[in-house]
């Protein structure tokens, strides 16, 4: 009976061990076999999600984060922010956010473009804050996909001698019916002009959509004014600083794919030696690691969190190594990065993953109503987009000819929409030619039109103009470029 224990017990070792390599899907150049092997514990961190938990966590990560610029969002099951602004890059761009899509307008959706002296607040530098004249209502929308928890909303205010001194506070999510939270929010100083304020709201008691939009709106109010002068809105300032939704992100319900490919190549001769894909959807990506003898190397890694599987080659040499992504996969996060290393010991490496696409945003200006518009379409008049980390003259292996279908909801107070555009790791600019298809809601044509730009990765790229230009003034689009988030280009076409 102990024997066919023994038996048992070793044929099920087996079949796991079996199992297991299995899952990995990996790949190793038999030509290694028998070479003493070493442990190489990678460490990735992808570039927009340096976290930044809340105060009482920060202490031990203050130098990390003292110099960081980069936008970022909090990784599954963090409780800290999940939107930020600082505002500390001259736009509107949020430094933190859970989802793509955020927006702030002001007036029944105009997009305000000022900014002057800031306020620091827990490790953002004073930097600069957002100043919007002559304000009847400010709106902030943000999406709560991948959002587990809402907390809390606070934010820093002042106005000029003239400015209001008081506002109220509202929340919707549909963008048109709201509710009031807290109706008179008196300032705390309003004998000195732009003195700062600090508001802070709890948001837990509310029964929230979390698979819709929030959408705050602030009201101006004149308040109490002490020593100040009249009110008078016209005139008037607002500066907001360090506006901040918190809470705790959950997991990416549109992501079910999380997967990491890696090929990993001897550094002269471009041979492989191992390539697998790694699925971190129920394992840590803290636990991956990769078994090499001693030697230099290269190694191309690629993350994939989306609804579909790339199109990358498991087992291919360095010259015909390509990464493809389908046109409609279009909120797919991609990052990617090529390492080279020597390996003479167990060794651990930390590797920074770099977005491997950019954003693209359209913004429609229309002052009229777009309810109309029931549906767009985007179709790509431009090649395939792939990426050859290793062969740049590789001929183009990618067909597709998917496109993106969006069924907005816009709203006075947003009008646009976005979806990301994977590149790869790119020097040059990538031509980029967009057709937009809008219908009404018994399919009819309302507009179709064609916009054209260039970018490289890591970049948001910015379609503003008029959706519907019937007896819209100023009907051509412009183009805005945001690399980095970090600086803007403005040009326009016909």
């Amino acid at each position: 009976m102990k024997k066919l224990t023994h038996l048992l017990w070793y044929s099920f070792s087996i079949l796991l061990i079996i199992v297991h390599a299995s899952s990995c899907k990996k790949d190793f150049d038999s030509k290694h076999d028998g070479k003493e092997r070493y442990t190489v514990a990678v460490k990735f961190q992808e570039f927009d999600q340096l976290i930044r938990p809340l105060r009482s966590n920060l202490r031990a990560q203050t130098n990390l984060f003292s110099n960081a610029t980069t936008l970022r969002s909090p990784q599954s099951g963090q409780e800290g922010y999940l939107y930020y602004w600082s505002f500390n890059q001259s736009t509107l761009e949020p430094d933190i956010f859970v989802a793509g899509g955020s927006s702030i307008t002001f007036n029944d959706g105009q997009i305000p473009e000022t900014f002057a002296t800031g306020w620091g607040f827990d490790t953002f530098n004073a930097g600069f804050g957002l100043t919007i004249s002559g304000a009847t209502e400010i709106v902030l929308k943000m999406p709560l996909s991948g959002v587990a928890q809402v907390q809390s909303f606070g934010l820093d205010i002042s106005s000029s001698g003239t400015g209001p001194k008081a506002f109220s506070l509202s929340y919707s999510q549909d963008g048109r019916n709201y509710t009031v939270l807290s109706e008179d929010n008196q300032f705390s100083n309003t004998n000195t002009a732009h003195a700062r304020s600090t508001f802070v709201f709890p948001l837990e008691s509310l029964h929230l959509d979390l698979r819709r939009n929030l959408f705050l709106k602030l009201v101006p109010k004149a308040g109490f004014r002490g020593e100040a002068s009249d009110y008078r809105e016209a005139t008037s300032v607002v500066k907001l600083d360090n506006i901040r939704l918190t809470g705790v992100t959950g997991l990416r319900g549109d992501a079910p794919i999380k997967a990491l490919h890696y090929h990993i190549y001897e550094a002269d001769s471009k041979d492989l030696v191992a390539s697998g894909v790694y699925d971190f959807s129920e394992r840590s990506l803290a636990d991956f690691s990769l078994s090499l003898p001693a030697g230099d190397y290269i190694a191309s890694y690629v993350s994939n969190e989306s609804r579909e599987n790339l199109m990358v080659p498991e087992a291919v040499a360095a010259s015909s190594l390509y990464i493809g992504n389908r046109f409609s996969n279009h909120q797919a996060r991609i990052f990617g990065v090529l390492d080279t290393f020597t390996v003479s010991g167990d060794m651990e490496r930390e590797i920074i993953l770099r977005r491997y696409f950019s954003q693209v945003k359209f913004e429609f200006t229309d002052a009229a109503d777009l309810g109309k518009v029931e549906k767009l379409s985007i179709t790509r008049r431009h090649d395939p987009e792939f990426y050859a980390p290793f062969n740049m003259s590789l001929a183009n292996p990618i067909l597709d000819q998917s496109e993106i279908v969006v069924y907005p909801e816009f709203v006075p107070a947003d009008q646009s929409i976005s979806f990301h555009q994977f590149i790869g790791e790119v020097s040059t600019p990538f031509p980029l030619t967009y057709r937009v298809n809008a219908y009404d809601a018994g399919d009819a044509l309302l507009r179709s039109f064609e916009v054209s730009s260039a970018v490289r990765n890591n970049m948001l790229l910015i379609f503003r103009g008029a959706l519907l230009p019937n007896n819209e003034a100023g009907a051509n689009f412009q183009i805005l470029f945001n690399e980095d988030w970090d600086g803007q280009e403005i040009s326009s076409f016909d």
